[in-house]
């Protein structure tokens, strides 16, 4: 058996935003898909299931990008 330890930025169950959405909308993330060389955030927002390269969340809302749109 091989064990696996990964290091996450965001938790299951935070809440997070995409730093490319102008609605700056809230989402769960609700899990993980480990590749060679990349972990990919499962995130949930209402319905929908997306799947992020850690680069794309972040963990607080960008006002600023609220104010522009």
């Amino acid at each position: 058996m091989m064990k696996i330890e990964i290091e996450v930025a965001h938790k299951i169950g935070d809440i997070v935003f995409l730093i490319t959405d102008p609605e700056q909308m809230e989402r769960m993330v609700l899990g993980y898909t480990l590749r060679k060389t990349n972990v990919f955030y499962e995130l949930v927002q209402g319905v929908n299931n997306s799947v992020h390269y850690e680069d794309e969340i972040a963990s607080e809302k960008d006002i600023l990008k609220l104010t522009t749109n």
